[in-house]
């Protein structure tokens, strides 16, 4: 089961504004799942949004954990 993570797990994980990650979404780069008014991110999604673009290692573990911990 692929879980989802909200924008503020991905602003806390990866220290990324919230306006950045809405740029994100509206441009078209990012995949979102919506559910009433409250936007979702699927963890597959984000990984591979992570590893394609200029993220670092640091940040690549910190959604590693941040979804292990979401699936627990």
């Amino acid at each position: 089961m692929n879980c989802t993570l909200t924008i503020r797990d991905l602003c806390r994980m990866l220290h990324v504004n919230h306006r950045t990650w809405q740029r994100y979404r509206t441009d078209g780069f990012l995949p979102f799942l919506k559910r009433g008014q409250k936007i979702y991110y699927k963890a597959s999604d984000i990984r591979e949004f992570v590893n394609r673009n200029d993220f670092d290692h640091r940040d690549r573990k910190s959604v590693e954990d941040e979804i292990q911990r979401k699936k627990n």
